[in-house]
């Protein structure tokens, strides 16, 4: 059995048999670490940090017994992507809520949203607003930005996640960016 069809079928067993949902984290799990450590580290940062990431969205989908509701690899890394950027948004708003105080421990995961933060000029809070925005203007311009950006996959990998062509993510990469950017501009 190739890997694809072995994941869609341990996505089936996951919420009932711990050994598939052990098994399909096994599977995914450097897939989760790549795409945590692009949308955190595009450069030198630590590996811990990522790791962190990586068990967080873990944690949200044990909590939420997401994975009954995921038919198949394509929704799993969308909901991955997903979970990754807010659990960055979520810490990135805890961070800024808290009182600066010279005995305040800066947590890890602090570190990695603002190291993102100081890499991508972004606020956060902005981002994520305007991501909500695209999603109901534009649902799968969503998608492509979500996979591309912060599940770190390549266009082809887009394209056979979201099952449409190569052109078509190219397209909607292009436009989503192009709205984000006014959104952010605004």
């Amino acid at each position: 059995m190739d890997e694809l069809s072995n994941l869609t079928e341990l996505l089936n067993c996951a919420s009932t048999d711990d050994n598939a949902k052990e098994r399909l984290y096994e599977l995914v799990y450097d897939d989760l670490r790549s795409a945590a450590h692009a949308m955190l580290y595009k450069r030198r940062q630590s590996e811990v940090q990522t790791t962190m990431l990586v068990n967080e969205v873990v944690l949200k989908f044990e909590k939420a017994n997401s994975l009954e509701n995921m038919a198949n690899r394509r929704v799993f890394f969308a909901v991955a992507s997903r979970a990754m950027k807010n659990v960055i948004i979520d810490q990135y708003r805890r961070r800024r809520k808290a009182v600066d105080s010279p005995d305040r421990e800066i947590e890890p995961l602090d570190s990695a949203v603002m190291s993102f933060e100081k890499q991508t000029g972004l606020d956060l809070n902005r981002l994520s607003e305007a991501l909500a925005e695209l999603k109901d203007d534009s649902p799968r311009q969503h998608a492509v930005i979500m996979h591309r950006f912060f599940g770190d996959r390549t266009v082809a990998e887009t394209a056979e996640l979201l099952n449409v062509s190569i052109g078509t993510v190219e397209r909607d990469w292009r436009l989503g960016r192009a709205k984000l950017y006014r959104a952010m501009n605004r």
